[in-house]
């Protein structure tokens, strides 16, 4: 056997041993991307804008602005606050609630009674701007919904909260109290009525 007759037989043996152990040969191949183009996630978002805040006080039948820092109320008072909040709900599945959280508020004692013996809170239906749609409340709480995503994307709600302090309060009770309206807390949370993915 001459050597180019070797040479053939070796390397086509070499070419059978890569094939039989799992090897491959570059065959031609091509990668292309998808033409799917992009998606945009939606957003939720609540802030509470510094200016705008108004407290008032009904006295005989009429509300009357105060400074909530010197005010004192008394069993039978209600005062009320008017607050701005700059909500953002976009996206095409988008509900939410708004809660109106006072718990932080009305946990100090005073007087050995609880501010939440004496003194409730209640919150009206956010006003909604031009164009936009007020929430629907959740049964009697202090829960609204947002039934869908807002037209503008973001826009500015103003919600009222009253708080009464009771005309049935007896003996001291609520004396000398200090109560932080401060920790009136708004949470938005998004609703997911759709089964999971």
């Amino acid at each position: 056997m001459n050597k180019l007759s070797k040479g053939i037989i070796v390397s086509g043996l070499g070419v059978a041993l890569l094939l039989g152990t799992g090897g491959s040969l570059a065959l031609w191949n091509v990668t292309s991307e998808s033409q799917a183009g992009e998606i945009s996630t939606g957003d939720l978002n609540l802030t509470v804008p510094t200016t705008g805040q108004k407290w008032e006080a009904n006295v005989g039948g009429s509300w009357v602005d105060i400074d909530i820092s010197t005010y004192r109320i008394v069993p039978g008072d209600l005062v009320r606050l008017t607050q701005p909040l700059t909500v953002t709900l976009t996206g095409n599945n988008m509900k939410a609630k708004l809660t109106v959280d006072t718990a932080n508020a009305i946990t100090a004692t005073a007087q050995g009674s609880v501010p939440g013996n004496f003194l409730t809170v209640t919150s009206a239906f956010p006003t909604a701007p031009a164009g936009e749609t007020a929430p629907t409340q959740v049964g009697t709480t202090n829960v609204w919904q947002f039934n869908g995503p807002l037209v503008g994307g973001t826009a500015t709600y103003t919600q009222q909260i009253t708080f009464a302090f009771s005309s049935a309060t007896t003996g001291r009770t609520g004396a000398l109290a200090t109560i932080d309206l401060s920790k009136t807390n708004f949470v938005l949370e998004q609703v997911y009525t759709n089964p999971p993915a």
